[in-house]
């Protein structure tokens, strides 16, 4: 639950006019009232985190367990507290273990959905429980979750001829002009980037899923592909699927032109990188750079994108990864290509990512939406060795061009 719509579920509780339990009124016990509970997790929200995020996940433990909710004390150190280094490193360890403890009390509840007398939890103290352990693991610096370290990485992207003819053949097979490639030598056709990007082990030891919060070896190459043809970048709406928390390929379009820029994720939490770096390079995002929740299941739901929008530039890189992908993103291509607009994807081949072979064949199955893929030549690989270290030697790439 994102935290915005957690505040809102919130707020709405607080309003009822007669506070019930947490925990039910047929468990009969004097928890506090829903409503003064709203209100305690609305301020730990606001705050982000903390001492009074740590006080509100006590707070609701006690209340789900059937206990009153008391007149505690916020623990930890208030804002404006002196406090020495020795001090922070004792309190550090007491909250790292105090936060062990609650995350199993709370999980205890979870799984069992019931209270320590038995008593069934209603889906408010379920639902409570669930966004509060999701958002306090994944809150920097918020009791019980150390910071995600992160790196910043210079990344330094650049057209070049040999991308601008390759890219140049496939469009001419789908009708598309290959004029679109000319102006290679503008200056925006060499970037320098300066990105600040979650640590791969770190993300690792805080057991999250990695996918949206990594540089991927594709986006690079896409970017390069862009800065080759910015006859198909400027002046279009570009929309990228799939951005996760650098956005490259989002920062190239807006350095060749482009007249809008829009950067989705499902990630909420990538989407805040791609902001922060979009920002971080401004000389190139130019301020055309947003971003957008968008899920592929849910194709409405973006608040950022209007009901009948479409776009002349799609983007993505390595957004089929698994074989579920396939058809959420040829139906996602279907709804926001637009009627002459042209996507652009760069995908690891089949033999490195699950559902390549069902994204291809659903491609050339469509009504809607006619598609070249063409293995990228081995002479446009060589710089991602150092570029980026997920690239190992022999990995082969398909550059897709799609039209409707």
């Amino acid at each position: 639950v994102p935290p915005s719509a957690w505040a809102a579920k919130m707020s709405a509780v607080a309003a009822q006019p007669q506070p019930s339990s947490v925990v039910g009124e047929a468990q009969g016990s004097p928890s506090a009232g829903a409503g003064d509970l709203a209100a305690l997790l609305s301020r730990a929200l606001a705050a982000s985190g903390g001492p009074l995020l740590e006080a509100a996940l006590l707070a609701l433990a006690s209340c789900v367990e059937g206990r009153a909710l008391p007149g505690f004390v916020v623990p930890g150190v208030l804002p404006g507290t002196a406090e020495s280094a020795g001090e922070r490193g004792s309190r550090a360890t007491a909250d790292a273990e105090q936060w062990s403890r609650l995350k199993v009390r709370l999980g205890k509840l979870l799984a069992t959905g019931a209270g320590s007398d038995g008593m069934p939890l209603n889906d408010v103290a379920l639902e409570a429980i669930e966004a509060l352990l999701t958002f306090a693991e994944h809150q920097p610096g918020s009791f019980g979750s150390a910071a995600i370290a992160r790196t910043v990485c210079c990344v330094e992207l650049a057209a070049s001829d040999a991308a601008g003819a390759f890219l140049s053949g496939v469009l001419l097979e789908v009708g598309l002009p290959a004029d679109m490639t000319n102006g290679a030598t503008l200056p925006s056709a060499r970037m320098s980037l300066s990105l600040t990007v979650p640590q791969p082990r770190s993300l690792a030891h805080h057991r999250q899923d990695c996918v949206a919060l990594t540089l991927w070896p594709s986006a690079l190459l896409a970017s390069d592909f862009l800065l080759s043809a910015p006859g198909l970048v400027r002046d279009k709406s570009v929309l990228e699927l799939g951005c996760g928390c650098a956005a490259v390929a989002a920062l190239a379009a807006a350095a060749s032109g482009a007249a809008s820029v829009l950067a989705t994720d499902i990630s909420e939490e990538a989407l805040v990188y791609t902001a922060a770096n979009a920002g971080a390079n401004a000389h190139y995002s130019k301020g055309v750079v947003r971003t957008g929740v968008l899920d592929w299941a849910d194709l409405d739901g973006c608040s950022q994108i209007h009901s009948d929008e479409r776009f002349s530039l799609v983007l993505g890189a390595d957004i089929v990864h698994d074989r579920w992908m396939a058809p959420l993103v040829v139906s996602t291509l279907e709804r926001f290509l637009g009627e002459d607009g042209v996507a652009l994807i760069v995908n690891a081949g089949d033999k490195h990512r699950y559902g390549v072979s069902d994204f291809k064949t659903m491609l050339e199955e469509s009504f809607v939406l006619h598609a070249k893929a063409s293995p990228i030549p081995d002479a446009l690989l060589g710089r991602l060795g150092t570029l980026c270290d997920l690239h190992e030697p022999g990995m082969a790439y398909d550059l897709y061009v799609v039209k409707r």
